[in-house]
């Protein structure tokens, strides 16, 4: 008889518990559970979420040519002048040169590493070049204080002087070829913003004309008047005429039509 009664006791404890697990209503675990496992998925990314852009936001910085010229050729179907290939580098930085970029980064409002690329491409593409020409830094207040004790004649033979000693080597070393291509890239290469000798304004490629901008007054103008067209004529070989102002050199070139097109 106890045995009967015990066991019907278990049965019906039994059927409580399976009820209560399976009803809606009851307050088991479960309910809570997944309650908050839905307003976490909802409230805040999952981990993988979270991985995959760090890691996209990653390449961007170490290579954000390949990331530009992946978006360049996805929005076009035939991409002419793809941006050059990038390589990854992983340096190590002295902690005082660490802080002195990141410094300078947060003055011009930018990335330590955008700081550093402009950094290493000044040293490939300007640095290197200078220290083999021997070229030096002065103070512009130096530069035009020294110009100012030159008369324009002297200023012109100075010109004449540099073209003679310094455009023709640089063309040849730099660029390999003397022609009127390699002239315009020499051009194009003093015009950056590092090498700090002027700007330059290409017109349209068919009319042959460039406009040389510097704010170092009429003795610097008529000094690049002098280089300029000493580039032109003697080492691209072709026809000049040059006009200067304070600030600005005007120049026309003609090529000669045994030349062709020097592209």
């Amino acid at each position: 008889m106890f045995e009967d009664q015990t066991r019907d006791f278990w049965k019906a404890k039994r059927r409580t518990l399976s009820d209560d697990s399976t009803n809606p209503s009851s307050g088991t675990i479960e309910r809570p559970t997944r309650t908050d496992t839905k307003k976490s998925s909802r409230g805040r990314p999952s981990v993988e979420s979270l991985r995959l852009p760090a890691s996209r936001n990653a390449t961007t910085q170490i290579r954000p040519d390949a990331q530009q010229a992946e978006v360049q050729a996805n929005g076009r179907t035939e991409l002419k002048n793809p941006l050059p290939r990038t390589e990854h580098r992983a340096i190590r930085l002295d902690e005082e040169v660490a802080d002195i970029i990141a410094e300078q980064a947060r003055k011009e409002h930018t990335t330590d590493l955008q700081v550093i690329q402009r950094a290493v491409d000044r040293y490939a593409h300007w640095h290197l070049w200078e220290e083999k020409f021997g070229f030096i830094s002065v103070p512009s207040s130096m530069e035009q204080k020294l110009m100012s004790l030159l008369s324009e004649g002297q200023a012109r033979d100075l010109g004449r002087h540099l073209a003679e000693t310094f455009a023709q080597d640089f063309v040849r070393y730099v660029f390999k070829t003397p022609n009127l291509e390699s002239v315009l890239a020499a051009f194009r290469y003093l015009a950056r913003p590092y090498a700090n000798f002027f700007s330059l304004q290409e017109h349209n490629p068919e009319d042959h004309t460039l406009s040389f901008f510097h704010d170092r007054g009429i003795k610097v103008s008529i000094l690049w008047e002098e280089i300029i067209g000493y580039a032109l004529r003697e080492i691209a070989h072709v026809g000049v005429h040059i006009e200067h102002t304070e600030n600005q050199i005007n120049v026309h070139y003609t090529i000669p039509a045994h030349h062709g097109s020097y592209q």
